[in-house]
């Protein structure tokens, strides 16, 4: 017996019913590949690590990178805002240099179907993923790096050939959701110097920490650290994101939040670590780890406390967007 691999060009040539089996095997899974492929994800350029550079395999992420591309190649946004997004979203354009934020799955949905809109107008026809970088942030978050093309219905290219995406995903009782997105281009100019990057990025944290700690650490991290609007998570209460559009509001709630760890008896806050994740040259992720203590030494709990913290570059230079803090969902409160 003889059988032809659809799309592999290869005759098979048969002589044993366990031979056929390898073949019909071998058959279905070129099929599936050729599947995905289609679909714009391919699942072998995937990468994923923690933060402290274990490596922790993510199939629940994993899958829902691939119902992204899914859903986004076949222009289903009200699916896109409902099931994959959780408002309020935090939208960057790094080759801008602006960010806004989303604040409910009606406007993530509205924007999307504009986006489809204008890549329409460039000829765009699906979206290829030819590789995705997980990276584990606490128990809770994850950052997701994805390297894509943008196709035409002849098979084309639209330039640039490579675009970067940078996710920030939050893990709610729902499930795995992008509550961050970034765009921006793939390219070799477009790498950021990682070290000195880095190396500022440290220096304005600890000037975030020292302000902090200071008379009036509302206003002053308010006026020299951030930027609006933002995104919030606090490590207190019921943990949920939320945008913070004012000054105003950043000062009433973090002299809130603030004057709280204060009546419990805290006198500073104490940094045990700190690293920096550049994405690009007007992007970072920082991750902190930080106590706080009481004028007798002890910690307030949680006694290690973790945050993520996206940081942008703009035209005054580097300012913060996002102050993200871990927490932990029980498994039984996931929902399949």
């Amino acid at each position: 017996m003889t059988l032809v691999c659809p799309g592999c060009e290869v005759l098979v040539r048969i002589s044993s019913s366990f031979e056929l089996f390898k073949v019909i095997l071998f058959i279905t899974n070129s099929l599936l590949m050729s599947i995905y492929s289609c679909n714009g994800l391919q699942l072998h350029g995937e990468e994923v690590s923690s933060s402290d550079g274990s490596v922790k395999p993510t199939s629940e992420i994993v899958e829902l990178i691939k119902r992204y591309a899914d859903g986004f190649n076949a222009n289903h946004a009200e699916l896109l805002a409902r099931e994959i997004y959780a408002a309020p979203v935090l939208i960057i354009d790094s080759t801008s240099s602006t960010h806004r934020i989303l604040e409910t799955t009606k406007d993530v949905e509205t924007q999307l179907n504009q986006v489809f809109v204008e890549i329409k107008a460039n000829g765009w026809h699906r979206s290829k993923i030819h590789h995705q970088s997980i990276r584990m942030v606490g128990s809770d978050m994850a950052t997701v790096e994805v390297i894509f093309s943008r196709i035409r219905l002849d098979g084309s290219v639209i330039a640039p050939a490579n675009r970067r995406a940078n996710f920030l995903l939050l893990r709610e009782r729902t499930g795995w959701r992008i509550i961050v997105a970034s765009k921006g281009y793939h390219d070799k100019s477009a790498e950021p110097d990682k070290k000195n990057v880095e190396k500022l990025l440290k220096q304005k944290m600890d000037h975030y920490v020292e302000l902090l700690n200071g008379i009036n650490p509302a206003k002053g991290v308010t006026e020299k650290i951030y930027a609006f609007p933002r995104l919030s998570r606090s490590f207190m209460g019921d943990r949920e994101h939320k945008a913070i559009i004012s000054e105003e509001e950043v000062l009433k709630s973090l002299d809130a939040y603030l004057g709280k760890l204060k009546a419990e008896g805290m006198a500073k806050i104490t940094v045990d670590r700190v690293k920096v994740f550049p994405a690009s040259k007007e992007l970072a992720f920082v991750e902190l780890t930080s106590c706080r203590v009481r004028s007798d030494g002890t910690a307030i709990p949680p006694a290690d406390a973790g945050f993520s913290y996206i940081w942008v570059k703009q035209t005054l230079g580097w300012k913060m967007i996002a102050t993200l803090a871990h927490g932990a969902v029980a498994s039984s409160e996931v929902k399949d």
